[in-house]
C-alpha cells in the first residue's frame, strides 16, 4: 500500500463515497468530487 493514499468520504449526487487519493492530495479529490456532483445537477 502506499503511504501517500488518503481515503477522502466525499457526496456526489446525494450519494456518499469514499475514494482514494493516491497523490495523497485529498483537497483536490474533494474539488474534483465538488465538480462531478455540479455538473450532475445540471
Amino acid at each position: 500500500m502506499d503511504n501517500h493514499s488518503h481515503a477522502v468520504n466525499v457526496k456526489i449526487y446525494n450519494h456518499s463515497y469514499s475514494i482514494r487519493a493516491n497523490d495523497g492530495n485529498a483537497e483536490r479529490a474533494q474539488r474534483l468530487a465538488d465538480l462531478v456532483d455540479q455538473r450532475m445537477r445540471r
